[in-house]
């Protein structure tokens, strides 16, 4: 699977709060299960080390152990590249591990370029050391060098520390140099005692750092072309070369510890991570949504960030608004935004006309109980619409067909409801609480059910699964569109000039439940989110317990 932003998913055009039902723990039950005793999955995504976390679990939930020993990622040396997770259902062997390397490193081996000295590096300071990489391109090398600019000092006042290391290999080398013995824009060399060994085609990292915090006495490393330091003793190769990030075989220097693949989920070590690694499932399957803090965020500071994730992470943040308050990312801001201004306009088309107006200064018996029963109807209605709408993208696949057999199955049954209600309450009070038990009863039935159901009907084509879905929704919206009418009857005898108010309740209930389901998802899951719309129709039978109550007592007097 190479990434999983496809057309379907883009359109629904939901960001950080898409659901990614491809990166559910349930979703990689599905893959395992599927796969042959010598069978890999290889993915390739952002944010690998949620997907490890994520497919733990499911390994873990399939009776399996030892989940590292078949987990093997590589990276490349650029941050917007996607990483290559590789999953195997038997653990990996060193000579495996190898082999897999030298196969996606094939095209950069035997290739190589010229360096030459484009400009200098950021100034390398305590607060900001040099970190890069070059590819060897020869299989022995005895020495390094790096030509180092000072700005015109004929030394430095501090020692300088360089370390050089090869990816996989376990060779190293560090020099800590007086700072008495660097000139300007003169090579240093680093001799390798003894050489390495078989880095052809290697990443060789390089780190330069010191002591020093004033720019003024700053040095810089030059830089060739493709921004990688002149490391003139070796051939380079060509491009960027595909590393190992997590080593089943050797798991000392991996990013992330075998302990945060363990199960149960270790949550007070993930907890050390400044962003989200929990596993994601389908009752809440926003995998993308991992952010937890707004601050800009580094490797080198930062527990169990890999670069892709960082960068990410750092181009979604926004300029700092004002001293007073830390810098707000695009995600977090999008979604506060449009709740906020949404809420807003409809507060004011909503009650200011109703304030204002002749219709809507009036009083009448039982007005507060009338209140919160339309919007109770309003923020549950829409809070179910939303959370169907989610739940059944699972089973449809395509959001525009999602939501088309949605409100579809909702507008046209709860239309049914409403038309039938007359027929089927009239000269008969007494029903009316048996519409909101139905309602609750069958809402839990589908809860229950949804998720079991659902992975049943994948199987079959999209006309079925569309079909599916408007006949298990059908009954609910049947039972949904009864309450509002039996509400307005109920006003219109007792205070007709009050149905403006019934309305605007239900209208403005309906953009804040829309916004609040958002919200509940993200935290609570779709079980509660629903759960709790459940409630609020609850509250509205209560609600309208209270307004007969009131209309019994008129009648007496």
């Amino acid at each position: 699977m190479f990434s999983n932003h496809s057309s379907s998913s883009i359109t629904q055009g939901n960001g950080a709060l898409e659901s990614v039902y491809l990166q559910t723990v349930e979703a990689y039950e599905e893959y395992f299960t599927h796969l042959k005793p010598d069978g890999i999955l290889s993915m390739n995504r952002h944010y690998y080390p949620r997907m490890l976390t994520t497919a733990a679990q499911a390994w873990h939930r399939l009776g399996r152990s030892d989940f590292h020993k078949h987990v093997l990622v590589f990276e490349r040396y650029a941050p917007d590249t996607l990483p290559t997770v590789l999953i195997k259902m038997t653990p990996w062997t060193a000579e495996e591990v190898e082999e897999a390397r030298s196969y996606l490193n094939r095209e950069i081996i035997g290739r190589e370029r010229e360096q030459r000295a484009s400009f200098p590096s950021p100034l390398i300071l305590r607060q900001s050391p040099f970190q890069s990489a070059v590819i060897c391109g020869q299989n022995q090398v005895d020495a390094l060098s790096l030509l180092i600019g000072t700005y015109g000092q004929k030394a430095l006042p501090y020692p300088v520390r360089v370390r050089f290391s090869v990816d996989g290999s376990g060779q190293s080398a560090e020099f800590h140099l007086d700072g008495q013995q660097i000139h300007d824009n003169q090579k240093v060399i680093f001799p390798l005692n003894p050489p390495w060994e078989n880095v052809r085609g290697r990443l060789i990292s390089v780190q330069v750092s010191s002591e020093n915090t004033q720019p003024d006495q700053a040095f810089s490393l030059w830089l060739d072309s493709a921004k990688q330091p002149l490391v003139q003793n070796i051939k380079i190769g060509q491009g960027t070369a595909y590393k190992i990030a997590f080593n089943p075989v050797d798991p000392a220097g991996n990013l992330l510890p075998a302990a945060l693949l363990a199960q149960p989920f270790p949550r007070e070590l993930a907890a050390r991570a400044d962003y989200r690694l929990d596993p994601v499932d389908d009752n809440r399957p926003f995998f993308n949504m991992i952010r937890k803090t707004t601050r800009e965020l580094s490797p080198r500071t930062s527990s169990f960030l890999d670069g892709g994730t960082a960068n990410i992470l750092n181009q979604q943040r926004l300029p700092v608004l004002s001293r007073r308050l830390p810098a707000l990312s695009r995600d977090v801001l999008c979604f506060v935004v449009v709740g906020s201004m949404s809420v807003l306009f409809a507060a004011l088309f909503i009650f200011l006309p109703l304030r204002w107006t002749k219709k809507g200064s009036g009083i009448w018996p039982a007005m507060p109980w009338f209140l919160v029963y339309f919007s109770c109807l309003g923020a549950g209605f829409i809070v179910i619409e939303l959370t169907l709408i989610q739940l059944c993208t699972k089973l449809i696949g395509y959001p525009t067909y999602t939501y088309a057999a949605v409100l579809f199955a909702l507008l046209v049954s709860a239309a049914f409801g409403s038309f039938f209600s007359r027929r089927l309450l009239a000269g008969h009070p007494g029903r009316w609480p048996w519409i909101f038990l139905a309602l609750v009863a069958y809402g839990g039935a589908f809860l229950a059910f949804c998720q079991p159901l659902f992975a049943h009907l994948l199987q079959y084509a999209l006309p079925w699964r569309w079909i599916a879905a408007t006949v298990l929704i059908f009954p609910l919206g049947f039972f949904m569109g009864m309450p509002f009418p039996l509400g307005i009857a109920a006003l219109d005898r007792c205070y007709p000039a009050g149905i403006a108010w019934a309305w605007g309740m239900n209208g403005f209930f309906t953009v804040l439940g829309g916004f609040l389901s958002l919200v509940s998802a993200f935290f609570l899951g779709f079980r509660m989110t629903l759960l709790i719309a459940l409630g609020i129709y609850c509250v509205a039978l209560l609600a309208y317990a209270m307004i007969s109550k009131a209309r019994a007592g008129l009648a007496r007097a």
